[in-house]
């Protein structure tokens, strides 16, 4: 059985239903799926890709080594098995929203994911619809 793969493109258009069951389909049995025709380039996904990571890097990543969940969970690793937690394979999402305060010490960081928002092509700004009929764009970085 191979990944789903959704072509964005018809999501607004006579195929939206259809669409929108291949969706739910693959987070149901996936978890997950591969989108094709999303309207963002590869250029814009790298940089985002980076400002988040660079942002975890300078902002995030102290606190949550430090916090007390993490601390406990170190010990718990530790006492268990050979291994250190920082060892284990983590993973950090963000999810931003427009309705969020975005601001970051990150340089680029703001530019970066509003630029994601409204999605800008070279210098002409255009509205996909996608973000307009169905939400604020939410973005996914892994660390």
């Amino acid at each position: 059985m191979a990944i789903p793969v959704i072509d964005f493109s018809k999501l607004n258009g006579e195929e939206r239903a259809k669409t929108l069951a291949q969706i739910a389909k693959g987070c149901e049995e996936w978890g997950f799926f591969q989108l094709l025709n999303h309207g963002i380039s590869e250029e814009l996904l790298q940089r985002v890709k980076k400002v988040c990571s660079d942002c975890y890097k300078l902002e995030r990543e102290e606190g949550f080594k430090n916090s007390t969940p993490i601390k406990l969970l170190s010990e718990l690793v530790e006492r268990k098995s050979d291994d250190k937690l920082e060892n284990l394979d983590w993973e950090d999402v963000f999810l931003l929203s427009d309705d969020n305060d975005w601001s970051s010490k990150t340089p680029g960081f703001n530019t970066c994911v509003q630029e994601l928002g409204i999605l800008k092509n070279n210098d002409d700004e255009y509205e996909t619809g996608f973000f307009v009929l169905n939400a604020p764009p939410a973005l996914v970085a892994y660390e």
